[in-house]
C-alpha cells in the first residue's frame, strides 16, 4: 500500500482496512492537530486486538 503520512490518497482519511469505521466524526478541531483521525483509530484497533489494557499500553504499543 503507497501511503504516506500528511499526502497521498489516505491523508486525513481511513486506510482500506478500516473503511467500516467512516461514518465516526473526528472530535479533533483547529488546525494544529498532530495525527490523523484514521491512523489513532488504527493503532487504537491493533492495540485492542493486541491485548493492551489501558491507555498507558496503547501508548506503549503506538511507540514501538
Amino acid at each position: 500500500m503507497d501511503y504516506n503520512t500528511g499526502s497521498g490518497r489516505n491523508a486525513g482519511g481511513f486506510p482500506d482496512a478500516i473503511s467500516a469505521f467512516e461514518s465516526l466524526t473526528d472530535p479533533g478541531t483547529g488546525c494544529h492537530r498532530r495525527h490523523y483521525f484514521g491512523e489513532m483509530i488504527l493503532i487504537a484497533l491493533a492495540a485492542i486486538i493486541c491485548k493492551c489494557e489501558g491507555f498507558d499500553d496503547m501508548e506503549r504499543f503506538a511507540q514501538s
